[in-house]
């Protein structure tokens, strides 16, 4: 694997998960993606997939899973300002998909609600959430998403909340 995945390489992985012929080339796919998924550059590659118009749900949702298992586990390669920047790109991306699919809708919110607990430099994410999600009547079923996965993201025994 390249130090430097490109959302076509992923994109090119994922197919030969979902779509591959044999069991190899999708075990191969698989474990590629594994690798990827531990990587600095997932950060970056899974914004940008999540950002692209060319690419479907399966990838969006790949790419959703892969930012809150790294918010959970590597949070810390970003740094505050780097977090508080993925924070608002995450925020983005929600709006984004305010009209669905529903389980990416989770994912984003479950992303959210994990920064919300490990980020000290986001003093209210109450108050920001209500304050961006609440104006609009598309995105009111966003704030409730996140509202609803808050609490048990608090009691996530996977997250290490800051002292």
């Amino acid at each position: 694997m390249s130090g430097q995945s490109s959302v076509s390489e992923v994109a090119n992985a994922l197919t030969a998960l979902y779509q591959g012929t044999s069991q190899e080339a999708r075990d191969q796919a698989n474990a590629w993606l594994g690798q990827f998924q531990k990587t600095t550059q997932a950060w970056s590659t899974s914004d940008a997939i999540l950002g692209s118009e060319e690419l479907g749900p399966e990838a969006k949702m790949f790419a959703a899973q892969t930012l809150r298992n790294k918010i959970i586990t590597d949070l810390e390669e970003l740094g505050e300002q780097g977090a508080l920047a993925l924070r608002d790109s995450v925020v983005n991306h929600l709006r984004n998909f305010r009209n669905g699919p529903q389980p990416l809708i989770t994912q984003l919110c479950l992303s959210l609600a994990d920064l919300a607990v490990q980020l000290g430099a986001w003093t209210d994410p109450f108050a920001d959430m209500t304050g961006m999600f609440l104006s609009d009547p598309d995105s009111v079923s966003c704030l409730l998403e996140f509202l609803a996965v808050l609490p048990e993201e608090v009691l996530n025994e996977r997250i290490i909340v800051p002292a």
